[in-house]
């Protein structure tokens, strides 16, 4: 009888450790939105914003791979609770955001740490990653023979990756399946790998994944796909998902910031599309911004949920549409986004309502918090706003 009292006094105790442990986060997640969205001052709300940037770099957040949000701990304790294979991607965001900061200084230990603990990487994921190292290459000297060594390496991941058609397989286990993530991941790298290494064929090969994936936007929409085969070239998924349609955006405003530094005459015709691509994309998405100024979740339904990520990124292309056009439509969109996004940031600098991880093609997250990509890119975008507009 004893024995059996000890045991349910263990149990007892256990159920109420998992139990506590849900409710702590869930408590977490509720007292972090208190007073969110309460700022007047475009320099005030940067501030925070960078120093979010600045803390995550050193200490990223877990982006859970599950929707789970009861046995909390149970997850955490079979593995199954964090995805390490996006934690590349959302520390590339992070680093892309800081390194527009002009007098930002990364520290040395911190970037070695990340190089050492994603240089075995065997997925294109890592690609991003690399690209935002090769954009602080000159600002830790010391570092540069091991992000030459990382860009090296990736580029012969990609190399190796590369099918008959030439497009590269987001997993070497799906190797007919294409998916629009991957644009964002390989072709910014791709780009500027291929132009510092004066390698033509390496730039081509970015040119070849944006040209066959712009041959498959939707006829009415002009959304891309999340996925397609490349056996029956039939689309997979849907067209309107916000985050796909922002590994695009990406891609194209990244790919077309390199070539307008280096100038290259031998991709003025890649750049060209790109461009032209910028417009055409923007002006779709004109026509879907919701009246707050963000961008659903599915982006066709405005009066879905609103997604951070799609919203920050769908930003950055309006952006660079009136750098391209110095059209005011562009311009005035943009305004209402970074409106809706600093409605959307919470008290402590985080920007919020980003969705979760997808669990694969038509499976996406029903969670909606914080991610370190979007804060990065986040920061990127206001570095890029003029702070001279007048919101309100």
């Amino acid at each position: 009888m004893a024995l059996i009292n000890t045991c349910l006094i263990v149990f007892g105790a256990l159920a109420l450790i998992v139990f506590a442990t849900d409710q702590i986060v869930a408590f977490n997640n509720w007292q972090r939105r208190i007073h969110i969205g309460r700022w007047r001052e475009i320099s005030e709300w940067k501030n925070a914003v960078k120093k979010q940037c600045d803390r995550w770099l050193k200490r990223t957040p877990i982006v859970p791979k599950l929707d789970n949000e009861k046995l909390i701990l149970i997850d955490c304790l079979k593995g199954e609770y964090q995805n390490a294979t996006i934690h590349s991607w959302q520390l590339a965001g992070l680093i892309l955001g800081l390194a527009t900061e002009k007098n930002y200084t990364f520290n040395y230990t911190t970037i070695r740490n990340i190089i050492n603990r994603n240089c075995k990487s065997k997925n294109p994921d890592s690609a991003l990653l690399a690209y935002s190292m090769l954009q602080i290459k000159s600002i830790i000297p010391k570092l540069s023979k091991e992000i030459d060594s990382f860009a090296s390496d990736t580029y012969k991941l990609i190399a190796s990756m590369r099918q008959e058609n030439a497009t590269i397989p987001y997993r070497n286990s799906i190797s007919d399946i294409r998916f629009v993530d991957t644009l964002g991941f390989i072709c910014p790298f791709l780009t500027y790998y291929g132009l510092i290494n004066n390698n033509k064929s390496i730039v081509n090969l970015a040119e070849i994944q944006i040209r066959e994936y712009l041959n498959l936007l939707h006829p009415d929409t002009g959304l891309p796909p999340h996925a397609y085969d490349i056996k029956s070239s039939l689309p997979l998924g849907c067209y309107d998902w916000g985050r796909g349609a922002g590994w695009m955006i990406l891609a194209l405003v990244e790919c077309h910031d390199t070539l307008s530094k280096w100038h290259s005459a031998d991709h003025t015709k890649f750049k060209d599309i790109i461009a032209k691509s910028i417009i055409t994309l923007s002006d779709r998405i004109l026509l879907l911004q919701r009246n707050d100024g963000g961008y659903s979740a599915f982006l066709c339904h405005k009066q879905g949920r609103l997604e951070s990520t799609a919203t920050v990124l769908c930003a950055l292309l309006l952006e660079k549409a009136y750098t391209l056009s110095k059209n005011l439509k562009y311009k005035t969109a943009l305004d209402k986004t970074i409106k809706c996004l600093m409605t959307n940031t919470q008290r402590d600098g985080a920007l919020d309502y980003c969705q979760g991880d997808t669990k694969g093609i038509g499976m996406y997250s029903n969670i909606f918090r914080r991610m370190p990509f979007a804060q990065g890119i986040l920061l990127k975008l206001i570095n890029n706003y003029n702070e001279d507009s007048k919101l309100f």
